[in-house]
């Protein structure tokens, strides 16, 4: 093990939530807990008490990995925000130098995903996060997400995830120095929703923000679970921009009006989407597929693998 971490007992905490993901937790954790690495790491793991067998097959997984799952079973649904919060918390005190993420309906699809990104932050001390490509599972497909014209390792500057809004960064791919998870915590938890978007926004302030181009993980698109694929309704598109619009006005604030000219750009993209989508739902939720990135400025494209 690298010296550097000899002081660490565990060297990356890794935070899941599950609610509802029968058919996809199994293959969630293990992706997790089968990853080869030099380096101790931890599976926290949140699940909502769901109604189906989500529990039970935890659970089980727990039993089979002991050493290697920290479950947390909520006494009482508490939804999606409050359950990730509390696995947050978990890391945090598990005093882990990195956090990786991984929700329960995605999974790791490289073994040595670990190794490539610790090994690379250990290299890079002034790198506050690390993100990389990932595969939008489709029924009858496999997509790539990854930023836009962009076929190599790169830098992203707090301008360009202003600009995204949240759609840069995937969940699954996500690892950052978990030093700075405690403060960025409490911009994250008034934000009810878009908490990557979050923590990518302010982990941008405390470091640089950089992209591998290794497709490392799966984005279950076909999941009909999940929160993010439900058919979005008009009071949905509503209160989630509103939400990103609370987040981006605190972030402004929180820098001192730094970025307004780009806080307000992407407001206006904002608005001019919501209209659009509010015009235009049915036909947009029938070719879905097909949809407008949320930054309106093209930050991330879709290819074929």
């Amino acid at each position: 093990m690298n010296d550097n971490l000899s002081e660490y007992q565990i060297t990356v905490a890794v935070w899941m939530v599950t609610y509802n993901h029968e058919s996809y937790i199994s293959q969630a954790v293990e992706s997790v807990v089968n990853q080869k690495t030099n380096y101790k790491y931890k599976l926290f793991l949140g699940e909502d008490c769901s109604t189906d067998k989500t529990r039970e097959i935890c659970i089980r997984l727990k039993e089979k990995y002991p050493s290697k799952i920290e479950l947390f079973l909520q006494s009482k649904n508490v939804g999606g925000t409050k359950n990730g919060q509390d696995i947050y918390k978990l890391c945090i005190n598990s005093g882990a130098k990195y956090i990786a993420l991984c929700e329960g309906d995605d999974y790791w699809s490289d073994p040595l995903k670990i190794q490539k990104q610790v090994g690379f932050l250990e290299k890079h001390n002034d790198v506050s996060l690390c993100f990389h490509a990932s595969f939008i599972d489709f029924t009858n497909s496999k997509d790539v997400i990854r930023p836009l014209n962009i076929s190599e390792d790169c830098y992203f500057e707090t301008e360009q995830i202003i600009l995204s809004g949240g759609g840069l960064t995937p969940t699954a791919s996500m690892m950052f120095q978990g030093r700075y998870l405690k403060e960025i915590l409490k911009p994250q938890i008034a934000s009810k929703t878009a908490g990557d978007f979050v923590l990518t926004l302010y982990l941008s302030l405390k470091g640089k923000v950089y992209y591998m181009n290794d497709i490392m993980s799966v984005y279950l698109k076909n999941n009909q679970t999940s929160y993010t694929n439900t058919r979005r309704s008009v009071l949905f598109e509503i209160k989630y921009k509103y939400y990103v619009v609370a987040i981006l006005n605190r972030f402004n604030s929180d820098t001192k009006f730094v970025y307004w000219r780009f806080v307000l750009r992407k407001m206006f993209s904002l608005l001019i989407i919501l209209i659009y989508r509010l015009l235009f739902l049915r036909w947009f939720a029938k070719y879905r597929h097909y949809r407008i990135i949320d930054s309106g400025i093209n930050v991330l494209r879709r290819t074929k693998n």
